[in-house]
């Protein structure tokens, strides 16, 4: 297991595939996954973390991201279309991961037992270290326990939502303002742990 900490001058922030076909038939509370996405949306405006998503061809069929999330992506975020499931199999995509020049990638999207799955896997072989926020991934399957056995094995760090905001939080005294900011508090953020929670999918 890859014993890398989250940190947030070296992390990446990647939206795969949260498309309505995708979102519309997950298996699972999709709200609740999407709410816990606009939180990491509003950290990351906040912490100045970058924001990379992807959207699946054909776009015609599939939609643009969903409403819930495009009204909040930071104007900073980057958002390419792709055909690969894997999205660093996009030159494109893979350029532009890589003049971040940032080695911390956390995952969060659909689906999980196909392009969350094979894009975890590219973005291992290209040495990043890859957080896969679990209660952020939604699949039309049921269980995608196998998918998740087989990024984990493969290296991937499993975490949640609220692991992830903590960690990148530090301390209670530092950083304090995102519980506290007005502004913040006016666009939505919410404590993790007040979130409705719900089960991997």
């Amino acid at each position: 297991m890859n014993p890398a900490s989250a940190d947030r001058s070296s992390l990446i922030v990647v939206l795969v595939d949260l498309q309505p076909q995708f979102v519309d038939t997950a298996s699972r509370n999709d709200q609740a996954v999407i709410g816990r996405i606009q939180q990491m949306l509003l950290m990351c405006e906040t912490l100045n973390i970058p924001v990379l998503a992807t959207a699946e061809e054909p776009i015609a069929r599939k939609g643009r991201m969903v409403d819930a999330l495009a009204k909040c992506f930071p104007k900073s975020g980057i958002i390419f279309s792709k055909l690969a499931y894997d999205l660093s199999a996009e030159t494109d995509i893979r350029n532009a991961l890589l003049k971040f020049n940032r080695k911390q990638v956390a995952v969060v999207g659909a689906e999980t037992d196909v392009c969350v799955l094979q894009s975890v896997l590219g973005l291992l072989r290209m040495g990043l270290d890859v957080f896969l926020i679990e209660d952020c991934v939604l699949s039309s399957a049921t269980d995608t326990s196998a998918a998740l056995a087989r990024m984990y094995a493969c290296g991937a760090i499993p975490t949640t939502w609220k692991s992830l905001y903590y960690e990148l939080i530090r301390t209670d005294d530092e950083d304090n303002r995102l519980r506290e900011d007005a502004n913040l508090v006016r666009k939505g953020l919410i404590p993790p742990e007040k979130l409705p929670s719900s089960h991997s999918g």
